[in-house]
C-alpha cells in the first residue's frame, strides 16, 4: 500500500472500530445551558452539604468537571459529595464493560473516591462498585466489570463520590462494552 492509501484506510476504518461512549458528555466539553456545570452532570447529597460543580481545565488542554465540597455533613446514606449522571447509561446483563477516566484531588481528608453504576429503582449497583485512591496529580484509571442485570438508561445513575470536604477533578470518562474477561 502507498502511504496515501494506508492513511486513507485508517481514516475510513477508525470510526467504524471505535466504540461509542455510553456516558453522555464524558469529556465535559459541553456546557451549553449556561449554568457553569457540564451538561448531563449534576451533584447529589444531603441538602445541608455545600458542594459546587463547574467546568474547569483538565489535563492536556482538555476540560474537566470540578466538584468542590466546602461543607460536609455526615450521618446519612446521602452524606457524600457526588458528581453523577442520571438517565443516560444503559448496560445489558452478562456484558463486560470498561470504564476509564482521569482524576485528581486536593484537600480531601480521605484520599479515596468511589464510583458506581446504580439502579435508581431499587438502589442496587449494576456490577460496578469500586473505590480508587486519588492524589494531587492527574492519573489514569480503568475498571472492568460485568453487568449483573439489564439497566435501562431511565433507571441509571453513574456516580463518583467522596465523604469529606475537598476538591475532585474528573476528566475523560468513557464507558464502553469490553471483550469477555
Amino acid at each position: 500500500l502507498t502511504a496515501f492509501a494506508l492513511v486513507t484506510s485508517l481514516l475510513i476504518v477508525s470510526p467504524l472500530t471505535a466504540q461509542e461512549n455510553l456516558v453522555a458528555n464524558g469529556s465535559f466539553e459541553l456546557g451549553a445551558d449556561g449554568n457553569g456545570q457540564p451538561d448531563g452532570w449534576t451533584t447529589s447529597g444531603v441538602a445541608e452539604m455545600e458542594q459546587t460543580l463547574t467546568i474547569d481545565a483538565g489535563s492536556d488542554g482538555t476540560k474537566a468537571a470540578k466538584l468542590v465540597c466546602t461543607k460536609f455533613v455526615g450521618g446519612s446514606p446521602a452524606s457524600h459529595a457526588m458528581i453523577c449522571q442520571n438517565g443516560h447509561v444503559t448496560v445489558k446483563a452478562g456484558q463486560w464493560y470498561r470504564l476509564t477516566w482521569r482524576a485528581k484531588a486536593r484537600d480531601m481528608q480521605i484520599n479515596a473516591v468511589r464510583v458506581a453504576l446504580s439502579n435508581t429503582r431499587n438502589w442496587s449497583n449494576a456490577g460496578l462498585s469500586h473505590s480508587f485512591p486519588v492524589g494531587s496529580a492527574w492519573r489514569d484509571y480503568e475498571h472492568l466489570f460485568k453487568s449483573d442485570h439489564d439497566l435501562p438508561a431511565s433507571e441509571s445513575r453513574l456516580q463518583f463520590w467522596f465523604t469529606s470536604t475537598g476538591t475532585l477533578w474528573l476528566a475523560d470518562v468513557r464507558l464502553e462494552p469490553a471483550a469477555e474477561q
